[in-house]
């Protein structure tokens, strides 16, 4: 019965007569990696490594033990042993004193807890880590932890953490521990480490493995070559960051399936704590965003109520000294000029700010027509020639483009304005010197380049200026005013069209803007080769022109410019009326229609209009200055379109162009 118990047990059993091994069981062979005749009649101790991983020597601890039990004290305790192989494990060992057939023997219960041992260290070594990953102070201090504790499993000596550039396709090493080499950068691509990356699962290499990847021309060998080679994939989520690798010079048998399991435990762990400090510092961005988005808001309200009170003020007292009877008719014009110039740039403060909202709201959308670049140049030279000092800054511009290739199709508006605010800039910050516009055609587009010999800017600005509510600086934006909404309303028209917005500048010399549209050339139609005649060279007649607006001052001032044109005008004051006048009188040659009215709006009125009279031309007056409102004045059957507050030549320009 002892014997057929003996035999079949899952642990090891030995039976000894004083120190020496006189029969063991058939799990023994298989513990200890050899044949039982291999055993018997030999010491415990030569199964044992010189020292015990508490640093006691195998063999005298082996013979207290010994003698302990044959003195009748029962032995239990822990005990690494040595298979023949050379191969090291733990083991429980219960070691008493049986009688068997009259004679007195020695018997050794060995259990291999090497599992349970490695699992217990693998617990500690992740508490130590995690520990760690509270306490260290720098990213290095944690590595090194992760490093020396990790040696206590696997032999982690030549150890190193890489993280992947998916942009370069470049591999970095910011924490490396090796005995031979040391290779902070290297390509992903041909690499060992590359492939833990690619496949994103753990990869267990030996030597004669790795030279066949390198003969086969899958890998490119950097390095000196090691005995055994281990990486294993970091990852958060579903994304592979990088890899962390362990690997051995002198033995081909440093790691085994084991190994890759502990490793793969501990990679977990390492890329949860980079996820969560990379979390935590996309919240710091996210704060300090929102806090430099908070702060550029306010500054900008600040400056928006100086900016608008500025001309208001200068609105509101000329208007006071206009109407002083004590005022000479020279002062009076004086002041009218004033109100006029406080007018526009409170104008075109609203219009910007109307603008980057629809710009942010996404919006914004292209109204693209038959444009002559040539023409828009000209155009813009004429606006801003004026407003230099002719005597200390000189302000040209040149076409490379010839007059048929100018004629493109783009949105003319925009370009205009995306020219005005570079050219703006120019005049404002150039005291002295040269201001030059230029265009020429390039590889399918056209490049503008506005350039000046103004203050300049500094480098750090030179991405900066094109967001929105941004300045060089808060002091410049005190001694030159303006709203930082030019350049990035700028930007975002150039991109809407399909180009791109830079800056060349130093401080003190001068800036060279430059920005590209999409080139899409159209031929020159007749109608754009005859010369434009402006209102006063074209013969009004006595045509009849159909006003619908609500708001009667705003009629009083279109019927008092269209008047001094030899115009007859109409009230109505609701779109109902303006379809009924339309039906009843057939002399009305034109239609105005502000779109926003009660009863029916300019929108529906324009649209029973034309199922009336299709060749009535009519033509969108009104303050709706928002993004897709020319476009749906448009959709609705309006013929053009032209916005509050209305511009004497420009009304009139737009009138004769449907006479």
């Amino acid at each position: 019965k002892y014997r057929t118990l003996f035999e079949s047990a899952n642990d090891a059993i030995f039976l000894m007569q004083g120190d020496t091994f006189v029969d063991c069981n058939a799990r023994t062979e298989i513990m200890f990696r050899c044949r039982r005749n291999e055993i018997l009649n030999r010491k415990p101790f030569e199964f044992s490594p010189v020292l015990q991983p508490d640093g006691k020597n195998s063999t005298s601890e082996a013979l207290k033990r010994i003698n302990a039990t044959t003195n009748g004290s029962p032995q239990f305790f822990e005990w690494q042993h040595k298979a023949l192989d050379g191969t090291l494990f733990d083991a429980e060992v219960a070691l008493n004193q049986v009688v068997l057939q009259g004679e007195t023997m020695l018997q050794a219960i060995v259990r291999d807890i090497t599992s349970r041992k490695r699992s217990e260290l693998t617990t500690r070594v992740q508490y130590n880590i995690a520990h760690a990953m509270v306490t260290a102070s720098t990213l290095e201090e944690l590595f090194e932890t992760v490093r020396a504790e990790l040696n206590v499993l696997i032999n982690s000596t030549n150890f190193y953490i890489v993280f992947y550039d998916p942009q370069t396709g470049m591999l970095t090493s910011p924490f490396e521990k090796d005995e031979k080499d040391n290779i902070p950068l290297w390509p992903a691509e041909n690499s060992i480490t590359g492939m833990v990356i690619k496949d994103a699962k753990p990869l267990l290499l030996n030597k004669q493995e790795i030279k066949k990847l390198a003969d086969e021309g899958k890998i490119k060998l950097r390095g000196s070559r090691a005995e055994a080679w281990l990486g294993v994939p970091l990852k958060i989520g579903n994304k592979v960051i990088g890899a962390i690798v362990v690997q051995n010079y002198d033995n081909p048998k440093a790691y085994d399936q084991s190994s890759v399991e502990v490793f793969e435990l501990i990679a977990n762990q390492v890329s949860l704590y980079i996820e969560k400090k990379q979390y935590e510092e996309d919240l710091l961005i996210a704060k300090e965003k929102a806090e430099e988005s908070d702060r550029l808001k306010t500054a900008f309200l600040n400056n928006i109520s100086h900016e608008i009170r500025t001309p208001l003020n200068g609105i509101l007292g000329f208007v006071t000294l206009l109407t002083d009877p004590a005022s000479t008719s020279e002062e009076r014009e004086y002041f009218a000029r004033i109100i006029n110039q406080s007018s526009n740039q409170l104008l075109a403060i609203i219009n910007d700010i109307i603008n980057i909202s629809t710009i942010e709201a996404g919006q914004e959308k292209l109204m693209e027509t038959e444009t002559d670049v040539n023409e828009v140049l000209q155009f813009v030279f004429d606006q801003f020639k004026t407003k230099v000092d002719a005597e200390r800054v000189m302000i040209n511009y040149r076409s490379h483009i010839a007059e048929e290739p100018a004629i493109i199709k783009t949105d003319k508006t925009k370009l205009i304005q995306i020219l005005s605010n570079l050219i703006g800039n120019a005049v404002k910050f150039t005291h002295k010197g040269i201001i030059e516009i230029e265009c020429r055609q390039q590889d399918g587009f056209i490049l503008f380049t506005v350039e000046d010999s103004g203050i300049g800017i500094a480098p750090e600005f030179h991405e900066l200026i094109f967001e929105r509510f941004r300045q060089a600086s808060s002091g410049r934006s005190r001694e030159y005013g303006g709203n930082g909404l030019g350049l990035a309303i700028s930007k975002a028209y150039v991109e809407l069209m399909g180009g791109q917005i830079w800056v060349e500048s130093e401080p003190g010399q001068g800036a060279k803007f430059h920005f590209t549209i999409t080139y899409k050339p159209l031929k020159q139609s007749a109608a754009e080769t005859e010369s434009t005649l402006t209102y006063a060279e074209k013969t009004a007649g006595n045509r009849t022109i159909l006003y619908a607006e609500d708001d009667y001052s705003n009629f009083i001032l279109v019927d008092i410019l269209l008047q001094s044109a030899n115009y007859k005008v109409i009230h109505v004051n609701n779109g109902q009326e303006a379809i009924e006048e339309c039906r009843r009188n057939q002399s009305i040659d034109l239609v105005l229609m502000d779109l926003k009215m009660p009863a029916i709006d300019g929108f529906d009125a324009t649209r029973i209009i034309k199922s009336i009279r299709p060749e009535l031309p009519v033509i969108a007056i009104t303050a709706l200055a928002l993004s897709g409102d020319r476009e749906k004045a448009l959709e609705a059957g309006c013929d053009d379109y032209i916005g509050k507050p209305v511009k004497k030549n420009d009304l009139l320009a737009l009138i004769n162009k449907y006479s």
